[in-house]
């Protein structure tokens, strides 16, 4: 076992652990949750007491504070029309496959196309995370990433041809 160092990394494994608990163990959550939120723990550590008062009332306090909180993962929860999915930031961010929805990892343009969204052509727009379009993530700097392959047909004998997305547009 290794010390955490940072506040940051202490976040991140955290995360880690819940996310490895409600896709490995779903039985446990309750008993995860029952050992967490004892008394003692709650009166000791105000915000563990907030986080179980939000769960239990199934209420935010202030919806910019989640967002902050939700932002600040590696995992986001993302939509296009009726589909959801999970965008993991640090895939992103180099231009690997990156929305996990259904059970399958896809890139932004494969999501949007599951989404039913792809004649839009503007995945950045399409995919939301809480109502709010990636692109707007993006413009406030909160998202980046390297870039993605897409394809462009060409007329003529020359065939399909490749060309780089830029995030950054």
């Amino acid at each position: 076992m290794t010390r955490i160092t940072s506040q940051d990394e202490m976040r991140e494994n955290l995360y880690t652990f819940l996310c490895w608990i409600e896709e490995e163990r779903p039985e446990t959550i309750k008993l995860f949750c029952t050992c967490v939120f004892k008394e003692f723990l709650v009166t000791r550590y105000p915000t563990l007491k907030r986080l179980r008062d939000i769960l239990i009332d199934g209420s935010l306090p202030n919806r910019e504070n989640a967002e902050i909180g939700t932002l600040a993962s590696n995992r986001l929860p993302v939509t296009c029309g009726d589909k959801q999915g999970t965008l993991y930031r640090d895939k992103l961010e180099k231009g690997e496959p990156c929305i996990r929805s259904s059970k399958k990892l896809l890139t932004p343009m494969e999501f949007e196309k599951l989404g039913g969204k792809h004649s839009s052509k503007n995945w950045k727009q399409s995919i939301l995370h809480q109502g709010t379009p990636l692109k707007k993530l993006f413009k406030q700097g909160q998202l980046k990433c390297l870039g993605y392959k897409k394809s462009k047909h060409k007329m003529g004998s020359t065939g399909a041809t490749r060309r780089r997305s830029r995030c950054s547009r």
